[in-house]
């Protein structure tokens, strides 16, 4: 073996310059270190996209909130060292309609993560080694109103982290509802949720909101706004129960939400009434409306399901199975899922059952990301101590923004 001992440079190279041996092999020079391992270092404090002339870079991400980092066009021999020191989600996104491991949609580089993504296949596609992160498509945020004091509103900004497409879905708060003893106090069910939802291509700089909370059992807050607002869309909740303790104010059933501004703007399932008599029985609470379409009205003691689906005498409404055809197609998705009616808590002699809640899970085989996943669904009511009879509160409104990436 040739000994080039005596043909290395005496002499330190220019900053960032590597030790290599030449082109004929016959001794070690200077160069620049364009093309080796991780030579050089790309700092990222901010949605960043990278270039070619960085290539075999070490992206080292020090942001501090989520972060898209774009890749360049694909070239075959490109690759990207990334080195994610911080505590939130970076998500990696190849050029125009290019993929990652032969998928068009961004990889997840999850926080504190390390790995590489280099290009192959002919210069189409990237290929990850070492982010085990399954595909995403989306940042998901949702916002609730937990509480159940009517005039109590929850108000806020949002702001976009990833400054790209943008999905913002509303749904109203719902009305309470009296579930006496025997037939005092006995009431429709709450009308089902509305929902609206618009997609935004160039999303502004923030996003206010104002999120209604649940309505209570009686009509004592009648002048309190019932409206969840956001990005233009308006979502209000069905009205409250009659103002009156005698039984037959407190029969008739309640429609659902309204909804207008979106996109897509569905209404809520109305309740149905409550059944005297030997039954006594509070109505039943209507369907929400999610991204499936309207919610189904209910039907006896039977809450409405979700997409129109109504109750049946025998059964409480039915889940959705498919999204309406006009609300926004989430890129590479496998399927929407729903929640249907439920049976209620309580006593069976008492209780409606509840509609179907405003649940909506979005799939991406293995992966999933959940819009308004409430704790509860809307109800016809569940007990709770109250002078008169037992009530129900409604449940609060809610906005989901769904970031694109």
């Amino acid at each position: 073996m040739a000994d080039y001992a005596a043909d290395v440079p005496t002499s330190i190279g220019s900053a960032g310059q590597v030790l290599k041996v030449n082109s004929g092999a016959t001794a070690y020079e200077w160069a620049d270190a364009s093309g080796a391992f991780a030579a050089s270092t790309v700092t990222v404090t901010a949605n960043t996209t990278l270039t070619t002339a960085q290539n075999g870079n070490l992206i080292r991400v020090t942001a501090s909130a989520d972060k898209t980092i774009s890749l360049p066009a694909a070239a075959n021999g490109l690759f990207y060292v990334f080195s994610n020191e911080t505590a939130y989600s970076m998500y990696i996104k190849p050029n125009g309609a290019q993929t990652i491991n032969g998928i068009n949609a961004s990889i997840v580089l999850a926080a504190g993560a390390d790995g590489i993504i280099s290009c192959g296949t002919a210069g189409t596609n990237w290929s990850s080694v070492g982010i085990t992160r399954t595909m995403q498509v989306a940042k998901v945020t949702t916002i609730y109103n937990e509480l159940t004091n009517n005039g109590t509103r929850l108000t806020g900004t949002y702001t976009p982290a990833l400054g790209t497409n943008l999905l913002v879905c509303v749904g109203s708060a719902t009305a309470g509802s009296h579930i006496g003893n025997g037939t005092q106090y006995q009431s429709g069910g709450s009308g089902g949720q509305s929902y609206a939802e618009k997609f935004i291509a160039s999303p502004a700089a923030s996003y206010a909101y104002e999120i209604c909370a649940g309505g209570a059992a009686q009509p004592i807050a009648s002048s309190f706004d019932r409206t969840t607002t956001a990005a233009g869309m308006t979502c209000t909740r069905g009205p409250d129960t009659a103002s009156s303790t005698n039984d037959n104010a407190n029969i008739p059933s309640r429609s659902g939400g309204t909804s207008s501004g979106g996109d897509v703007n569905f209404t809520g399932g109305t309740s149905s009434a409550a059944i005297l008599g030997g039954t006594n029985a509070t109505g039943a609470g209507g369907g929400a409306a999610t991204r499936a379409g309207n919610g189904g009205n209910a039907s006896g003691v039977y809450g409405g399901g979700t997409g129109g689906n109504n109750a049946t005498s025998s059964a409480v409404g039915a889940a959705a199975t498919t999204r309406d055809s006009n609300t926004h197609a989430f890129s590479n998705s496998t399927s929407e899922t729903y929640l249907a009616g439920t049976t209620g808590g309580g006593s069976t002699d008492l209780v409606g059952k509840m509609g179907a809640g405003p649940k909506t899970v979005v799939n991406f085989g293995s992966v999933n990301f959940t819009i308004a996943d409430h704790a509860n669904l809307v109800r016809g009511g569940t007990r709770g101590a109250n002078p008169g009879g037992w009530s129900a509160t409604g449940i609060g409104g809610y906005v989901t923004f769904v970031e694109f990436i």
